[in-house]
């Protein structure tokens, strides 16, 4: 069996184990079915183009159309050049090519490779949400293991940081309702039987001279460090694959602890911090933490994050307030739990009142109040006819705003009916209500139709309901 077989054979072993694992629930369809788009993470080195080799005879194989991304970091003086290669390979290969260019301060001083890793995973993740592609092939293999291994024994990570990279996983970005999964097909293949493959079979690639510059931490643990180890400790790479095998099993319990916690102290995705306080052990509290961003599509926290976290969360009293800017994110408190928030929730509102008239859209943009008005025709509501000679105006609410949504119960005050939905603070802020001349309410966003306008008999029996949704500005 010669070395292309070999690897053919690894990677379609690979893809069936990736269905197994992640979609037993879908016993009556064909992975190649679930999957029929898929994308590589090209950067025209030597890895990921005898991923694309292999991809490309893959791929046609199994009727799976083939997507490649390249990232321009625009770091280095070749970036441009790098990304031409990529591109007319592509055109050449009669391949999907789309790039995208990361706006980088190279004076920055607080730059760093895993700010770039970062920034790198969000726009491979916002690539896959605009090609709707739901599973990311990147070509990491098992020299790359080690080196994310012993870089985080270096920078004393815990447990979950040393089990290293995992074959299946999540992409860590927080994209609200994206789940777009990693897939490392060449994780158990040394960079050798790459460089084998790649001569074997004469494929151009890209080679980076920045990979001998050893200011970047990982190319001197590449260059000088893991070289002085394996001379001197021959059984080097043995004894770091065996740390991440006992780290993996290790990880396998505290995760499963972790799940068993997350059931009792979790609703709707939010943390009950009662119930989180009444765990009394400090690691169990972080082992759910970690777990919980995770589960979050976030990033691991660092020691000082969760140790700051952690005590906002034991030092928490009825109506205290925790609020933490994370990532691309904020984390805040309300009624006694914690909630992740997209971190738009921070713009300025521009204006307070505007007056308008409904001429029978279906939606109407108020990009000034971050939002979308839409009107449904249904067979209760508000009477159409009624509403078209209405002149009506879009306001925020103030404190002496009431509203009456059933028959039979009493006009209460909005806050208290947001109180009572449990509608936290921050999401009432951007909630919008539409209301008449003399500031009677007609609709509450987040709430309802006041029952008042409900009562108004259509002649025609055509009638509309109102609902509100946020869509707030890129940051």
């Amino acid at each position: 069996m010669n070395i292309y077989n070999i690897f053919e054979k690894n990677l379609i072993n690979s893809f069936y184990k990736f269905y197994n694992k992640f979609y037993l629930i879908f016993k009556d369809k064909k992975f190649f079915s679930i999957y029929n788009k898929i994308a590589l993470s090209y950067s025209g080195g030597l890895d990921s183009s005898c991923l694309l080799d292999m991809l490309i005879i893959f791929t046609k194989k199994f009727k799976i159309k083939l997507f490649v991304f390249y990232i321009n970091h625009n770091i280095n003086i070749n970036s441009n050049l790098w990304q031409n290669f990529c591109k007319k390979k592509c055109l050449f290969l009669n391949i999907f090519f789309e790039s995208y260019s990361l706006k980088i301060n190279i004076n920055n001083k607080k730059k760093s490779e895993e700010i770039l890793r970062i920034k790198r995973y969000f726009a491979l993740k916002k690539l896959c949400k605009k090609n709707n592609i739901k599973l990311l092939l990147t070509a990491h293999h098992k020299n790359d293991q080690i080196e994310t291994i012993l870089f985080r024994i270096l920078r004393g990570s815990g447990i979950l940081g040393i089990s290293g990279m995992h074959k299946f996983s999540k992409i860590p970005i927080f994209i609200k309702n994206i789940k777009i999964f990693i897939f490392r097909p060449l994780l158990n293949i040394s960079r050798k039987s790459l460089e084998n493959y790649v001569n074997n079979k004469n494929i151009s690639y890209i080679k980076d001279n920045s990979n001998k510059n050893n200011k970047y931490k990982r190319n001197l643990l590449r260059n000088k460090i893991i070289p002085f180890f394996i001379k001197k400790f021959p059984g080097f790479k043995k004894s770091i694959l065996r740390i991440l095998y006992h780290s993996k099993t290790t990880e396998k319990l505290l995760k499963n602890l972790a799940k068993n916690d997350l059931k009792k102290c979790i609703k709707n995705n939010n943390l009950n911090i009662l119930k989180v306080k009444n765990l009394l052990n400090i690691k169990r509290i972080d082992n759910l933490l970690r777990y919980w961003f995770k589960f979050n599509n976030l990033y691991l926290p660092s020691t000082a994050f969760l140790k700051e976290f952690r005590r906002q969360i034991i030092n928490f009293k009825l109506n205290s307030n925790i609020f933490i800017k994370y990532q691309n994110i904020y984390i805040r408190s309300y009624q006694n739990y914690i909630f992740i928030t997209n971190i738009s929730y921070n713009f300025k509102k521009k204006i307070l009142l505007q007056t308008f008239y409904w001429k029978g859209e279906i939606k109407i943009n108020f990009p000034n109040f971050f939002g979308l008005l839409y009107f449904k025709k249904n067979n209760y509501g508000i009477s159409i006819n009624w509403l078209l000679k209405q002149k009506l105006f879009i306001r925020y609410k103030n404190n002496k705003d009431k509203i009456k949504l059933y028959k039979k119960k009493f006009t209460k005050k909005l806050k208290k009916i947001y109180q009572e939905n449990k509608i936290p603070s921050w999401e009432r802020n951007y909630l919008p209500i539409i209301s008449l001349k003399n500031n009677k309410i007609i609709y509450a966003s987040g709430i309802g139709i006041n029952f008042i306008f409900k009562s108004i008999l259509d002649p025609k029996n055509n009638y509309v309901i109102l609902y509100w949704k946020n869509i707030f500005p890129k940051k």
